[in-house]
């Protein structure tokens, strides 16, 4: 039997969480994994948690400013496309405030632009590097 671990699979890519005792799966809060019921199964997660454990992940916010009217149909769209593991709604110069992670090795300019405007209802966005979390 598998040792029950905190894990996430996200678009077909595995995050390992930091404290199982707590459910804590970074980067994505989605499911935790505690089994698997075949051996093949077992192996492939083992290996696939090996891999993962070293993957260094990068955090930052963006600011989305939506149309007039659109900004649940937006955070439902954001939520729809699995890509901000949080999303809020805020109030002053923006309407939404979203929080991502990547690799270590992605443009965080190129997944905005590419996967985060491209959503239909948003106006403007101002994206927020973080460097560490305290």
């Amino acid at each position: 039997m598998l040792e029950s671990r905190a894990a996430v699979c996200h678009k077909g890519r595995l995050f390992v969480g930091t404290d199982p005792l707590l459910g804590i799966a970074d980067p994505f809060q989605l499911f935790v994994l505690t089994q698997f019921r075949t051996k093949n199964r077992q192996v492939l997660f083992l290996e696939l948690l090996r891999g993962w454990q070293d993957r260094a992940m990068k955090a930052f916010f963006v600011q989305i400013k939506c149309d007039l009217g659109k900004a649940y149909e937006v955070a439902s769209a954001l939520a729809d496309a699995e890509i901000a593991s949080e999303i809020y709604s805020t109030a002053g110069n923006y309407d939404l405030l979203a929080k991502f992670y990547v690799d270590d090795e992605e443009d965080v300019g190129h997944f905005v632009n590419e996967r985060v405007q491209i959503l239909p209802g948003i106006k403007d966005t101002f994206t927020i590097v973080t460097f560490r979390a305290f």
